[in-house]
């Protein structure tokens, strides 16, 4: 067990509760290993920095509030972050109500809950050792095979609660777009043929905070959407930074010029997951919600729109294909280009 002396900061506090859970799920507990190349912040641990750190040793985070620990609704190990005090990792509970701890700065490994409760407690994370087949039908006698998050769908899957936001205000905005046509439809079937202004007044003014909301809800979307960005942007790049460091020679491709190109092209997986992608497939299912509607009013009508959204998916597939090939060509071209330029560059000096 990993002792605790002399600790002056959070990070040093930190590291030593963090190394105390590792060796006590069995996982590799010196700080030369579990802190390689990960900073953190003397004052302040971000959650997101222990995911990383607990992500590389094949552990699970749930991060839960003070309420939850005084409940009891909290899975051991954990660490406890208290307010105007050093963390403490939390290792297994006790019969009289108390907690098998680290040793902590005076040096005791027992501290009761009341002790804790009596504090103030921001939060804390508990751990857990994933498996990748854990499930049922894992075979007798296969050894327990430790699962990590893929680098680029692990980091965009931590993201779900906001994507599923803007999956809910994009089909709010299709809901609400269906509004104007009938608005419309209205006024020149009904309210003009019978001068009535007063009901014009009462749709106008739906429409009008129909438009208000839709507006609201586009607003809200985008910035969703760029607060998913710019944190998947960090994370990722710290992530491909980090495997950059970390590939095996053997493993990178002949030219260190062409390898950079490869590096930087990330930033177009990056902009399919951030950008409006989601809400244009959100957009995309809907059109069969607007052809419904279309039908329902119009009936035989709708057999234009219809075949005219046919016709451009077709045209869409076809071109697809030939400006694949042609952007594959020229993304072949931009690496031997930087290649050359780089190895040039690197003769030179």
């Amino acid at each position: 067990m990993n002792q605790q002396p002399n600790i002056l900061s959070p990070k040093e506090a930190f590291k030593a509760c963090f190394s105390a859970v590792a060796g006590y799920l069995g996982r590799p507990s010196a700080e030369t290993v579990l802190f390689a190349g990960v900073p953190l912040s003397e004052t302040r641990i971000e959650v997101e920095d222990i995911r990383h750190l607990a992500e590389r040793i094949g552990l699970e985070v749930q991060e839960f509030s003070h309420r939850d620990f005084l409940r009891g609704r909290v899975d051991l190990p954990a660490i406890l972050f208290r307010v105007s005090q050093l963390p403490v990792a939390l290792l297994a509970e006790m019969q009289d109500g108390a907690y098998a701890t680290a040793p902590q700065e005076d040096g005791r490994t027992i501290i009761a809950k009341s002790e804790l409760a009596a504090g103030f407690i921001s939060g804390g994370v508990s751990f857990s050792i994933t498996y990748a087949n854990a499930a049922e039908g894992m075979k007798v006698g296969s050894a327990a095979k430790i699962e990590r998050r893929h680098w680029l769908t692990g980091t965009m899957g931590a993201f779900w609660r906001t994507y599923s936001k803007v999956v809910l205000s994009a089909i709010f905005i299709n809901l609400l777009a269906i509004a104007s046509p009938i608005f419309t439809m209205n006024v020149y079937d009904r309210i003009l043929p019978n001068k009535a202004t007063s009901t014009l007044w009462v749709l106008a003014i739906g429409i009008g905070a129909v438009i208000l909301f839709d507006l609201l809800l586009k607003t809200a979307r985008a910035s969703l959407i760029d607060y998913a960005g710019r944190k998947a942007d960090l994370r990722i790049s710290y992530l491909l930074f980090e495997k950059v460091l970390n590939s095996s020679l053997s493993a990178r491709p002949g030219s260190t010029g062409e390898y950079a190109n490869r590096v930087t092209q990330y930033e177009f997986v990056r902009e399919f997951f951030t950008s409006n992608t989601i809400s244009v497939f959100i957009d995309t299912a809907f059109v069969f919600v607007f052809l419904l509607v279309i039908y329902a009013i119009g009936g035989w009508l709708v057999v234009i729109p219809a075949l005219a959204f046919v016709a451009s998916v077709i045209v869409g597939l076809i071109t697809q294909r030939r400006i694949g090939r042609r952007v594959a060509a020229s993304m072949n071209e931009a690496s031997q280009r930087q290649a050359l330029l780089v190895e040039s560059i690197s003769t030179l000096e």
